[in-house]
């Protein structure tokens, strides 16, 4: 179990989630997926490397399911260098590798290279000459264990740029007085 938002220097993190959308006069699916990721502390935290890797499908009537609740790839989460959910389908796959190095007390670097494919098939997952390629390189704003600012510009079809921050974990104990 992961104890902070940052880049986690002990070990593997999993996720998995199964869902089902009840019958409508429209449609009725299921909804599946799994994500591992493992870090490998490459020397005393300060050099990490990350490998993950990440499944989702949706079962039942491919006329009936809404395009938006396909699983997808592409955006700052999963296939950098493509558009937001650039490609959509009933099942998606994706991989990424990910080395993390110290720059400055509070600011470390990232160069990253994600893989991803969607199919109808599960047996068209496997055809790796088919899978969307984009790598790329990004600087970490924050502390050891915590990630305030994450900047990143990536390639694969074309050069995008990211800017994101976690905004849920700026905002912990606003509740409080």
């Amino acid at each position: 179990l992961r104890e902070n938002h940052g880049l986690d220097a002990r070990g593997t993190y999993l996720e998995g989630f199964f869902g089902r959308v009840p019958p409508t006069a429209h449609y009725a699916y299921l909804h599946y997926g799994v994500e591992i990721a493992h870090t490998i502390d490459l020397y005393r935290a300060t050099r990490l490397l990350r490998l993950r890797v990440a499944f989702e499908a949706v079962e039942g009537d491919t006329e009936r399911i809404p395009f938006t609740d396909l699983p997808w790839i592409g955006g700052s989460r999963r296939l950098r260098g493509y558009r937001e959910a650039q490609f959509r389908d009933m099942r998606a796959s994706f991989a990424s590798v990910e080395y993390h190095y110290p720059i400055h007390r509070a600011v470390r670097g990232e160069l990253f290279v994600d893989a991803g494919y969607v199919a109808k098939q599960y047996e068209d997952l496997v055809k790796l000459d088919r899978w969307k390629l984009g790598y790329g390189a990004g600087i970490v704003i924050g502390s050891e264990s915590d990630m305030a600012i994450q900047f990143s510009v990536a390639y694969g079809e074309d050069l995008r740029v990211y800017l994101s921050t976690d905004l849920t974990h700026a905002f912990e104990g606003a509740d409080q007085l």
